[in-house]
């Protein structure tokens, strides 16, 4: 099952201040249109579903598995992890802190579960680490800019990207073996 967040970031990821401040805007005209081209930005970066793979800001997320084991996480950069099942009852039961580990995206238990668990699911809080973070903010400023000088295409070769932003995205873009 694809993981499905539960709680989104409390802040954006660039404050209006401060993407005003890198397209030198003083007024207030085009603020609403900053703001949205800054939610696109975040939105095409962002979670499970977004080029990078990975969690911008802390959120917490959800995912269900079918048994026991390695419980491989979508995304990685976990900092804090639950993980509860349902037992033969239907009773929902969660699993101590104490046996749980975990390392980037996977979630280790130290003990076995029972075999007759059921719905067991994993609530987890990721984010970047806070080294990884000046450069998506700095792509998120750079795609920003780029929509908000360049509104529409019209008939010339334009980079939908640009290429600065790229290569700060790519850089740190989780890739799958």
């Amino acid at each position: 099952m694809n993981p499905v967040r539960i709680t989104a970031p409390t802040d954006p990821v660039v404050t209006l201040t401060d993407l005003k401040q890198h397209l030198r805007v003083l007024h207030s005209d085009d603020d609403d249109l900053i703001t949205a081209y800054e939610a696109a930005a975040v939105s095409w970066l962002d979670g499970y579903s977004g080029v990078l793979g990975r969690a911008i800001l802390s959120q917490g997320w959800q995912e269900s598995f079918p048994a026991w084991g390695c419980m491989r996480l979508a995304l990685p950069d976990v900092s804090a992890a639950a993980v509860s099942y349902k037992d033969a009852a239907g009773t929902s039961q969660t699993v101590p802190d104490a046996t749980l580990r975990f390392d980037g995206s996977v979630v280790i238990i130290d003990a076995t579960g029972p075999a007759d668990a059921s719905d067991i699911t994993v609530v987890y809080t990721c984010a970047l680490p806070a080294g990884d973070l000046p450069a998506i903010v700095q792509a998120v400023k750079m795609l920003v800019a780029h929509w908000y000088v360049r509104r529409e295409a019209v008939g010339e070769a334009v980079s939908s990207i640009p290429f600065a932003a790229e290569v700060l995205i790519n850089h740190k873009r989780r890739r799958q073996l």
